[in-house]
């Protein structure tokens, strides 16, 4: 098996100095491709370079609604000018909104930078990386304005309603190992067991969210074959099968 991991930050401390060997561990699992996520200016520049060392790492570079409030004209700057000198960063974010912790930017500044991000997306031609928690009222609102654009709800927790939403603007979502918890919601499996696959793919949110197989250990790519077993337990598939059509579709959404 060939396996994209579609998101995965591999300049976390936790394993920006094991990538060598975690690169290996993945190919053992079939993972020949992974996209490393880069969320302010500084990781950006970071990731940007591990791409450039790593032929299968490709990135991505935006800034996370958690870090979206100090200089954020000037950090937008910064990423447009790494997505734009980098051929191997083939996507903007992860972006979005993000209202879980009371410490987090303002709304209204969280709206301004997931537009701006939507702004460079389309400027530069790239998909769009999308991260939604406990924001999915304000997100639905905002959600067609990507309309024409390539973009994909990361990390999926959502019921139904919002996974129609989303594709019916032409968005993709992705699932991570959140799918093999005890406590995961029934919503989201349920979108899982009938989402097209085409629409969409998988990722293991490295260094956070180890699958239940694994859980207190530092999550990374090869984990992701873990995952993609236990969705073909829940969708009545063989985890080959399964993993071709998730793969193809994240390829086709990369352009990789």
């Amino acid at each position: 098996m060939k396996i994209i991991e579609t998101h995965a930050h591999l300049d976390f401390p936790q394993l920006f100095d094991r990538i060598p060997e975690i690169i290996d561990r993945g190919k053992c699992a079939g993972i020949n491709k992974i996209i490393s996520i880069g969320c302010d200016a500084l990781r950006a520049k970071k990731t940007s370079q591990i791409c450039k060392k790593f032929s299968s790492i490709f990135g991505a570079v935006g800034i996370h609604p958690n870090d979206c409030g100090d200089n954020f004209s000037e950090n937008i700057k910064k990423i447009e000018k790494i997505a734009t000198e980098n051929k191997k960063i083939v996507a903007i974010g992860e972006t979005g909104l993000d209202f879980f912790y009371s410490k987090n930017p303002p709304k209204k500044q969280q709206v301004l930078a997931f537009r701006e991000h939507i702004k460079l997306a389309k400027k530069l031609k790239k998909p769009l990386i999308l991260h939604f928690r406990n924001a999915e009222n304000l997100a639905a609102e905002i959600l067609p304005e990507l309309k024409g654009q390539k973009f994909v709800v990361h990390c999926f927790s959502g019921d139904q309603n919002f996974a129609k939403k989303i594709f019916n603007l032409g968005g993709k979502i992705s699932f991570t190992g959140i799918i093999t918890f005890p406590n995961c919601q029934p919503e989201v499996i349920e979108v899982l067991q009938s989402a097209s696959p085409e629409n969409f793919f998988f990722e293991t949110d490295s260094p956070f969210l180890a699958p239940q197989k694994f859980r207190g250990k530092i999550n990374e790519p090869s984990f992701l074959l873990e995952i993609i077993k236990f969705a073909a337990k829940i969708r009545n598939e063989k985890v080959e099968e399964l993993a071709i059509k998730s793969t193809k579709a994240a390829e086709l959404f990369f352009n990789i």
